[in-house]
């Protein structure tokens, strides 16, 4: 990527990329702009794309720079894993084999762990559902017809008697619905 860049900018680009990798770093990015842009030989067409591409070459540094963990990889899987497809828009049953519901969204902490499943309870064909929010643990997965079943010990006028939530697109998330 570096190398399709124009010539003076790769230089500066891979100056800087040693400075930040290695050897001290000799200019801040302050410096490298004021001097990308001290000389009138460019085009003032041309200054935005040199410093797009200085841009560029400075971020990729402190993408690399971040304190995450090192990624491990599985050579196994558990054996008793489930995968979020058997969860993920399945309808939900009491335990009388009666449908109460479906899986809207699975809501995950910052941790990873799946803490609550959003269920769609009432309506029809999505018209007057309620959105209700459940702990992860209430719904079990039991085999049927070797078929994953989700039941939940409640009723369907349980879950439509709880709050209601709506998904609000500007922050992603589930808030209250206020209705």
């Amino acid at each position: 990527m570096i190398s399709q860049l124009p010539g003076r900018v790769r230089s500066l680009s891979l100056e800087h990329c040693r400075n930040r990798f290695g050897q001290e770093q000799r200019s801040s990015r302050k410096r490298l702009f004021k001097h990308i842009f001290s000389t009138q030989k460019e085009s003032p067409v041309f200054r935005p794309v040199i410093l797009i591409a200085a841009l560029m070459a400075c971020s990729i540094p402190a993408f690399a720079g971040n304190d995450f963990p090192s990624a491990k990889m599985q050579t196994t899987l558990p054996n008793e894993a489930l995968t979020v497809t058997d969860w993920y828009k399945q309808n939900v049953y009491d335990p009388n084999e009666n449908k109460i519901g479906d899986v809207k969204d699975v809501l995950v902490d910052k941790s990873g762990k799946i803490v609550t499943l959003i269920v769609g309870v009432g309506g029809f064909l999505g018209a007057g559902e309620k959105d209700v929010a459940v702990p992860f643990e209430a719904v079990h997965p039991t085999m049927k017809d070797k078929k994953w079943w989700l039941v939940m010990n409640t009723t369907k006028d349980n879950l439509k008697s709880s709050t209601g939530f709506k998904y609000d697109s500007n922050t992603t998330t589930w808030v209250p619905n206020r209705k």
